[in-house]
């Protein structure tokens, strides 16, 4: 059979014969068995087997081990290089015609508005007659007209992008302008910088701004650019009842042209219109809340007129800058209430001082009659108390802040007073202080004041009574802590406060404790009190804001 003589080529050679037929690729016999040896090496060549030309191609199979040879049929060979000639022939020509056709459609595009190509030949004969158009052909009335109106949108696109491109212009100006006039904080800078922008607008070479004085009202030439001397001395000032000052206070904007200009004047003549050149005017009042603030003057020697986007421009900017003028003025104004506020309130600490001081005087005066020695110490300690609070309004007097004070300044000069007050050569007591700066508000400083006062005049009067002997100290501190509460410890190494005495208590039985203890109330404190190795008071309060 064929396949058990393939099977013996193949054992026989260590190959596997193909033979390729036109009906496809199967495998054959050629009859007679095939040797390894007769078939070439090579590949692509033609060989003849059993009268019958192939062409032969020979490969290895790694997969199977064994070398492969196809022999396929010249004949088949042809006639499939033959099939695919005429497929290719026949798309190269089916190419072509779509290549026509296209070509021919677009002539047809090109000569329709010329009518037929005899027409087209005759129109350039001088003797012919004029050409009959067929109706469905463009006319050439018709072309005329469609190149008109393209030309007209032409102009009316160019006009749209050239009008879009100077709004964009003037929009920035106004954006610029509203930046920078937000930060400025007088008057002068700001017109200034408002001048600069109007001269920034296209035409407008020349402005002024006029300040209404509501107490003369007039209207004075604050600031301009552009403008000679000689025209500013001229046109620096509108008189109450002068058609330029009617102008601003009516509120309208008016804009005058080169010919009215001429006819009208703006309170000059027209030899000086001509010296300086100016062409166009421009008048718009700044108003505010229904009454004209100022105004700004815009002028050009180079166009007879504003367009109207720029008007709309610098009308824009005006009302930008009266807002700023208010915004200024009434900080201004608020700033010299604020000033005559302090200047007030200084001088109310100063004459609460000063009758402090006529108070303590008459104390003085009249301590010196007195011929018991108790009487005298009382009149000496409210003496010291009055004093302690004088300090208080002499300490916010020299101070700019008149809602605070800074108690650990205060706390210096009290306790230097307090301790050359009760110093004796036999007796020196050591005051040494550790504060820090502790702003508190007035309404705790008079309380937290004869606190101290108290508290360190008894140290000083009690402390250190005979016989008692060693380096007497007094130890003042004041600091703020981490929650922000105010803590206040005043301590001396004394013989101590008696156990029978407690501040605040109904028997304590001075007028000293008595007040402590009601003053510490009286800011929320809490009171702290150490008798060993002598007296220490700890007194925390908050600070307040």
């Amino acid at each position: 059979s064929l396949k058990s003589a393939l099977q013996r080529i193949a054992e026989y050679s260590g190959s596997i014969v193909i033979i390729a037929t036109g009906d496809g690729y199967i495998l054959s016999s050629s009859g007679d068995p095939l040797h390894l040896h007769i078939l070439p090496e090579g590949d692509g060549s033609e060989i003849n087997v059993g009268g019958v030309d192939y062409l032969y191609m020979r490969k290895h199979s790694e997969a199977l081990g064994k070398d492969i040879a196809i022999l396929t049929p010249t004949s088949t060979v042809y006639a499939l290089l033959e099939s695919v000639e005429r497929y290719l022939l026949l798309f190269i020509i089916l190419f072509a015609l779509i290549i026509l056709a296209k070509i021919v459609g677009q002539t047809v595009l090109v000569m329709r508005p010329f009518g037929r190509f005899s027409a087209l030949i005759r129109r350039w004969e001088p003797d012919a007659p004029a050409p009959e158009i067929p109706p469905e052909y463009l006319q050439y009335a018709e072309i005329a007209s469609l190149y008109k109106n393209f030309n007209d949108k032409s102009e009316q696109i160019h006009e749209a992008v050239k009008a879009l491109r100077e709004s964009e212009r003037l929009l920035k100006i106004q954006r610029d302008l509203g930046m920078v006039l937000g930060s400025s904080a007088d008057i002068p800078s700001v017109l200034a910088l408002m001048l600069e922008a109007a001269l920034r607008i296209e035409g407008i070479d020349s402005a002024g701004i006029y300040l209404v004085d509501e107490e003369t009202g007039t209207v004075e030439l604050a600031s301009s650019l552009g403008l000679s001397s000689e025209f500013i001395n001229k046109v620096g000032r509108y008189e109450a009842d002068s058609p330029g000052m009617r102008v601003v206070m009516e509120g309208l904007p008016l804009y005058i042209d080169e010919h009215a200009l001429r006819e009208r004047g703006v309170g000059v003549g027209p030899e000086h219109l001509e010296r300086e050149g100016l062409r166009m005017l421009a008048v718009v009042p700044i108003r505010h809340l229904g009454r004209s603030i100022a105004c700004i003057n815009v002028a050009s020697k180079s166009v007879p007129l504003i367009p109207q986007t720029s008007r709309n421009a610098l009308e824009s900017m005006a009302s930008t800058l009266g807002n700023v003028i208010v915004r200024i003025r009434n900080q201004d104004q608020v700033a010299a209430s604020l000033r005559e506020k302090e200047i007030l309130l200084k001088e109310v600490h100063h004459r609460v001082k000063n009758n402090f001081q006529v108070i303590i005087s008459l104390l003085n005066l009249h301590s010196k009659n007195i011929k018991s020695e108790e009487l005298l110490r009382h009149f000496n300690d409210s003496r010291n108390r009055i004093r302690a609070m004088a300090l208080i309004h002499e300490k916010l007097y020299q101070s700019g802040d008149f809602a605070h004070i800074d108690f650990a300044a205060y706390m210096e000069t009290l306790t230097s007073e307090l301790c050359g007050l009760y110093a004796t050569p036999g007796n020196p007591v050591a005051c040494r202080l550790d504060v820090e700066r502790v702003n508190i508000p007035i309404d705790l400083a008079i309380p937290c004041s004869l606190i101290v006062n108290e508290i360190l005049s008894n140290s000083l009067k009690y402390a250190f009574p005979p016989p008692w002997e060693g380096t007497a100290e007094i130890f003042l501190k004041i600091h703020e802590t981490e929650n922000g509460s105010v803590e206040l410890e005043i301590s001396d190494n004394g013989v101590g406060l008696p156990e029978d005495m407690e501040p605040g208590a109904s028997d304590s039985g001075t007028l000293g404790l008595s007040l402590i203890g009601l003053l510490v109330r009286q800011i929320k404190a809490t009171l702290d009190l150490d008798r060993e190795n002598g007296t220490r008071y700890t007194i925390v309060f908050r600070g307040g804001e």
